[in-house]
């Protein structure tokens, strides 16, 4: 267990340097699903450098977590909306193939895109995209339409084949 906005390291991805930190709940189930399979499992945000001592300012030295409508007023009011924003993937993995330790990294980065005339900023359409996917596989008859359906359950391949979750390989930003 480790408290967000701790366990802080730069990133390089694509020759650009990022920081990232931990942050709760992306994991989901996955810490009990894997337990005894893995060694270590991390979730993190990535933001420029100096995004994450800024949240800490507001969020707890300031003790704004604790009024989360004032520290939104502040925000809004200070910051502009970014339309240029960048969702970042990035994904490391080190074990044994084949009796031989190896390393294997998969990053992507998403953009701004423009469909049917309206602009989507990345992380509008990136959310909006995977919760889609879900949506359709279960009305389809691909996953379970009763209970709660863990993310690691969800076949990457089909995931990736769907209507919407197609649009990560359409979309993903140039390199």
């Amino acid at each position: 267990m480790v408290s967000s906005l701790d366990d802080v390291e730069s990133i390089n991805i694509n020759g650009r340097l990022y920081e990232a930190f931990s942050t709760s709940g992306g994991l989901g189930t996955m810490c009990e699903t894997l337990d005894g399979k893995v060694d270590t499992l991390n979730y993190k945000t990535m933001r420029y450098p100096g995004h994450r001592d800024a949240i800490k300012l507001l969020l707890y030295d300031l003790q704004l977590k604790n009024d989360r409508k004032l520290a939104k007023e502040i925000l809004n009011n200070a910051l502009p909306l970014v339309d240029e924003d960048i969702v970042l993937v990035y994904a490391a993995v080190e074990g044994k193939i084949k009796g031989s330790l190896r390393r294997k990294e998969f990053s992507e980065s998403y953009r701004r895109i423009n469909l049917d005339g309206k602009d989507w900023r990345a992380i509008s359409w990136t959310t909006a995209c995977s919760i889609s996917t879900v949506v359709d596989l279960v009305s389809e008859g691909k996953l379970k339409n009763k209970g709660f359906i863990k993310q690691e359950d969800i076949p990457l391949d089909m995931f990736l084949q769907s209507h919407f979750g197609s649009m990560y390989e359409t979309y993903k930003d140039p390199k």
